[in-house]
């Protein structure tokens, strides 16, 4: 979610639309693009995936300086030099 476009989708609508009232109806034909425009501006806000979004690790592979692992079948941590999962007895692929 993208809070700033949100924020700037709903402000264009609101001066589009006060724009319209203000000019009892005749600046909707200058005013609909900004009102358009804001919506979109709204919609791609709302639907767009956050910053801080968990990003899924590549590979199962050991980085440095690490002790366990993470078994690809259920989840659970495992020592690195483990040949099965000690929680599912899933094959460790790495050893």
């Amino acid at each position: 979610m993208n809070l700033s476009a949100i924020i700037l989708g709903i402000l264009l609508m609101i001066v589009g639309i006060l724009f319209t009232l203000v000019t009892l109806g005749f600046g909707l034909i200058c005013s609909w693009p900004l009102i358009l425009i804001g919506f979109i501006l709204f919609i791609l806000g709302i639907l767009s995936p956050g910053r801080y979004s968990y990003k899924q690790p590549l590979s199962n592979e050991p980085r440095v300086g690490e002790t366990k692992r993470i078994c690809p079948n259920c989840g659970k941590t495992m020592p690195l030099d483990a040949k099965y999962c000690t929680h599912c007895g899933h094959v460790n692929k790495y050893n």
